[in-house]
């Protein structure tokens, strides 16, 4: 039998068997009309010959796909049966004909859903709803009072306070005039734009209203667009899709809340940030066989080694990283691929990052040679805060090719394959110039390869730590390095560009190898104002220079093999040089256009070995003067003697010769005389040639000749002075 619609579209549910009222409503919902019975009473019979009363009230009609059904218990029936029996009749009647529909049944109460939440393809919603007060479509310019309700859009809303309505319903909602209510808020709650009708405030004066919504909008996680429905095997796609919605709003950030993120590669968009819950707790790690680059900036093959800006290009990225997060490479389970591969101005990294086990370069940054600030997006810097980037499989831990002026607070780097931190520039494509770097540690890493700055850089402090550092820029300033185990493939610091300062370097070389230095310097201008080096007992030279121009003010060798070696033109170096092995200082003439010209002044305490050793200093061009135990009265390098006293009664030509004592050989034009006060006085003057005709490494031979004679027996001493 085929039921009528009485008024309003109600189907009821009377002098009929409930199968044939299911299949009637389902007829209705087919053609979009309403569904609903108002079940007035139940009286619990057995569920072969139900008896129920049906009853009408004024219902608006319902989108077509759900079934409503309205049920008001019998005054004193037992509600537990009574829904359990209904629920049973629903079960076995008409099952097949609500199938994929949402049977709301708002005064069922709880055992009604629980019976009805396991069939399937049927969703059951309990909730309660005030069925007495009737419900009707809302009308523009209608007085309504406290609790009415009416119709809106699928949506059954409920007066909050008596009012007269405008000619906009949404307006009057955005009032606080209507609220929605019953079944239909529940249903409208599991709506993925539920958390609308959720009103927040913030705590504190002057906060402004808003929805849950609305708040909860403000993070967008990486989570929120995984899918495994559309096929997700890995986050690779999350991150594409939160991607793209940042950049449709203008960039932001993606905070990654969980433990491990993997993907097979990343593309990082301009104005985007990757935040992670710490660098202990989050890491994005990449899939096996990827065999790419993982976490890359948006355009970066078509930009690497462009020197393009972002004044020059749309495609140049600008202001987006990663914060407090860990990466990794995955670099065992790849052919080739670098950790992070960034081509743009203003990159960040924020907080602690931790990045790891890349097959290639761990960290690759690269940016234009120069750009300018025309804007805030061609703002060039970047900013740094705290890197560890550990273990590449064939790489180095960061390749620095830009931006330049980059502000760093802490890089670590060690047990990378082919290096620590390597600063680079090549005209007009990139430039690794840092302005300041607070902390550089580099340590263990393979090949020996610690720091390389091959780009303009400041560095507050800088510890070189089982491998080696090398500056090939110039113009650097550096506060203090500190070499622990340097030297076990090449010097601890090495300085090959020009015009840089150092203020302090403290440098213990590694124990087991041999012929290094702790300091070595070729290139030229560079100052270095304390070098402390120790050379592990005789096996290395303190400081070696190479290059012109160079000033160490204090120099403190300990144990080295030599202590200073120079063999570089304008060199000036001041300091002590404490148990050497070989020798103190070690002379080799430059071969350059100054030939010289160096300005050595050392203190030499020695046991064993010499204290000079090479070539001696060029009269005339090097100032060399060396102090320190065992070499008698007479400095090192410099004298002030007397001869023995030569009769001045004697028109004979006289050979006199006076020991002088210097490490060097002096030359005759670096020979001075003066003829002392003759003994007894003569109140006569005393005609008396000399000359130096002579010297060797022990004495000056002067020949002397009187020509007219002093008073019998009077005699006088010449006094001799040299500097080397």
């Amino acid at each position: 039998m085929r039921l009528r619609p009485t008024d309003q579209n109600v189907y009821p549910l009377e002098n009929t068997t409930l199968t044939e009222w299911a299949h009637t409503a389902e007829a209705a919902a087919s053609d979009g009309g309403l569904k609903v019975a108002y079940l007035a009473t139940v009286t619990p019979l057995n569920t072969a010959s139900p008896s129920i009363s049906i009853s009408f009230p004024s219902v608006p009609r319902r989108p077509a796909g759900s079934v409503d059904i309205y049920a008001k218990l019998k005054s004193g029936s037992d509600q537990r049966s009574s829904m359990g029996y209904l629920a049973s009749w629903l079960k076995a009647a008409a099952i097949a004909v609500f199938q994929n529909r949402i049977l709301h049944c708002p005064t069922a109460g709880a055992f009604f859903s629980k019976k009805m939440i396991s069939t399937p393809n049927l969703k059951v919603v309990s909730e309660q709803v005030n069925t007495a007060t009737p419900v009707s479509n809302w009308e523009p310019d209608t007085d309504y009072n406290t609790n009415d309700l009416v119709w809106w859009e699928d949506s059954t809303y409920g007066a909050m306070a008596s009012h007269h309505s405008s000619s906009d319903f949404m307006a009057d909602l955005s009032a606080g005039m209507w609220r929605i209510v019953g079944s239909d808020l529940a249903e409208r709650l599991e709506d993925p734009e539920g958390s609308s009708l959720i009103g927040f405030v913030q705590s504190g004066a002057g906060a402004g209203s808003r929805t849950a919504l609305d708040k909860m909008r403000e993070c967008v996680t990486v989570d929120d667009y995984y899918r495994p429905d559309l096929g997700d095997v890995d986050h690779t796609q999350a991150f594409a899709r939160a991607m793209s919605y940042l950049a449709s709003r203008g960039g932001g950030i993606i905070r990654c809340p969980g433990n491990s993120y993997r993907a097979t590669q990343i593309v990082l968009g301009r104005f985007i940030l990757i935040e992670g819950m710490g660098a202990g707790a989050t890491e994005l790690i990449q899939s096996p066989g990827a065999n790419r680059d993982f976490l890359v900036s948006e355009n970066f093959a078509a930009l690497t080694l462009s020197g393009l800006r972002v004044s020059q290009d749309s495609r140049v990225p600008s202001w987006f990283g990663i914060k407090d997060i860990r990466v990794n490479g995955n670099g065992a389970a790849q052919n080739s691929g670098r950790c992070i591969a960034w081509y743009g101005a203003a990159i960040l990294m924020k907080g602690d990052v931790f990045v790891y086990a890349g097959h290639d370069d761990n960290i690759y940054t690269e940016y234009a040679i120069s750009s300018g600030s025309g804007s805030w997006q061609q703002q060039e810097e970047g900013l740094i805060d705290n890197v560890t980037t550990m273990r590449s499989v064939t790489g180095v831990g960061w390749r620095n090719r830009g931006p330049h002026n980059t502000v760093i607070k802490s890089i670590i780097s060690g047990y990378n394959a082919t290096g620590g931190y390597i600063a680079e520039t090549l005209p007009g494509k990139y430039d690794g110039n840092v302005t300041e770097i607070s902390h550089l540690h580099t340590y263990a890493n393979v090949n020996d390869v610690g720091a390389l700055i091959g780009s303009i850089t400041g560095i507050a402090h800088w510890i070189i730590d089982g491998d080696y550092g090398e500056i090939s820029a110039s113009t650097c300033q550096i506060g203090r390095v500190k070499i622990f185990n340097g030297g076990q493939t090449n010097d601890g610091l090495r300085v090959l560009g020009n015009d840089n300062n150092i203020g302090t370097v403290l440098g213990m070389m590694y124990q087991g190898t041999t012929g290094r230095s702790v300091v070595s310097i070729a290139g030229s201008g560079n100052n270095i104002s304390i070098v402390k080096a120790y050379g592990q007992l005789g096996a290395h030279t303190g400081l070696k220079i190479t290059g012109s121009g160079n000033t160490v003010d204090a120099l403190y060798a300990r144990e080295c093999s030599i202590g200073l070696d120079v063999s570089g033109s304008l060199s000036r170096v001041g300091g002590k040089i404490i148990l050497p092995y070989a020798a103190g200082f070690k002379y080799t003439i430059p071969t350059d256009l100054h030939r010289g010209k160096n300005r050595i002044d050392l203190e030499i305490y020695a046991t064993q070995g010499v204290y000079v050793t090479g070539d001696r200093p060029v009269d005339q061009l090097d100032q060399v003067n060396i102090k320190g135990s065992g070499l008698g009265v007479s400095a090192g390098c410099r004298a002030e003697i007397q001869s023995d006293p030569f009769a001045l009664d004697n028109t004979n030509t006289q050979v006199i010769t006076v020991p002088h004592g210097l490490l060097y050989t002096p030359t005759r034009q670096a020979v001075s005389l003066t003829l002392l006060e003759s003994s007894p006085a003569d109140t006569s003057f005393v005609d008396v040639r000399f000359k130096v005709v002579s010297c060797d490494a022990t004495y000056i031979t002067v020949q002397v000749k009187v020509p007219t004679a002093a008073a019998a027996g009077t005699k006088a001493r010449i006094g001799v002075r040299v500097t080397i």
